[in-house]
């Protein structure tokens, strides 16, 4: 597998290099740089602008947490991994807070080791080849085309729900005018109808009135 990335070994021990290249890092495609001392490494790690630093403690000249101290007042933010025969939790707190990923003590295992790598470089994801990154492309360009388009859609066919529901709305608005209108002429009608029984009821009243008054009225005297 190809991964594109670039690490730098500094180790003074030759045997340690080949191990962690041969059995580590050859076979999963990394690029390997070296040095065997910490003043080499140093220059290196700067120059090279490795992915990952694997440094020994113990090295001649400068060791592996004074170089990780430089690294970082240059603000050189690599991922580190420290190696060391006779550790401590002291030396292993420092390691952390200078940036180190991981800290191992000698001998490990490959398997720890690759446990190591992946916790300093986060499990990275092995380079595409052109043609297969090209197709991943082309299917995610497709992809989000056919998420635009389901989403255009979708809000096309809201648009027309809401303007229906618009119109179904204006139409009942219209239709309750109208029957408000239809209800005030009717009782209109009702209120004419009922002044007109009205005025009538009163001069049958009237009337009754004046025949009573007329039965009522004594015998004109003759003699």
């Amino acid at each position: 597998m190809l991964t594109e990335l670039k690490v730098l070994i500094i180790e003074d021990r030759r045997e340690n290099i080949v191990f962690l290249a041969n059995n580590v890092l050859k076979p999963k495609g990394y690029e390997i740089i070296t040095a065997m001392d910490g003043e080499i490494g140093l220059r290196k790690a700067l120059e090279e602008a490795p992915d990952l630093i694997i440094t020994d403690l113990n090295l001649p000249k400068i060791n592996g947490l004074d170089i990780l101290a430089d690294l970082r007042e240059r603000r050189c933010s690599v991922p580190a991994i420290v190696m060391t025969f006779q550790g401590s939790e002291e030396i292993a707190v420092r390691a952390f807070r200078l940036g180190a990923k991981d800290y191992l003590i000698k001998p490990f295992t490959v398997d720890e080791f690759d446990a190591a790598l992946e916790r300093a470089l986060g499990n990275p994801k092995p380079a595409a080849a052109p043609d297969e990154s090209r197709q991943r492309e082309t299917a995610a360009l497709a992809a989000e085309v056919e998420r635009l388009t389901d989403l255009l859609a979708h809000q096309e066919r809201l648009t027309t729900d809401a303007r229906q529901t618009a119109r179904s709305m204006m139409l009942f608005i219209q239709h309750q005018q109208k029957e408000s209108l239809h209800q005030q002429q009717v009782l209109k009608t009702l209120c004419a109808r009922t002044k007109s029984l009205f005025e009538a009821f009163n001069q049958l009243v009237i009337q009754a009135d004046v025949q009573v008054a007329q039965f009522h009225r004594p015998p004109h005297d003759e003699s």
